[in-house]
């Protein structure tokens, strides 16, 4: 299995403060372990990404996908 990597768009960046920029991230991260899309505001892996409704800590949503994904309690 080879390696991968995620490009940001800094043009598109480049207006978000450093909270949505971390969420951009983190979103993009969640994409590289596997995790879908919700439709859910106070989650990092919501539909929409931007300035005015950002998160900056994953929520809970967030975190037990990855735990159902990863296996993390088994």
């Amino acid at each position: 299995m080879g390696a991968d990597h995620i490009e940001l768009n800094i043009h598109y960046m480049e207006g978000f403060n450093a909270c949505a920029r971390k969420n951009v991230a983190m979103h993009e991260l969640g994409h590289a372990l596997g995790l879908s899309h919700w439709d859910t505001t106070i989650n990092v892996m919501r539909l929409s990404i931007g300035n005015a409704n950002n998160t900056c800590t994953l929520g809970n949503h967030d975190i037990s996908d990855y735990e159902v994904l990863w296996r993390v309690n088994d």
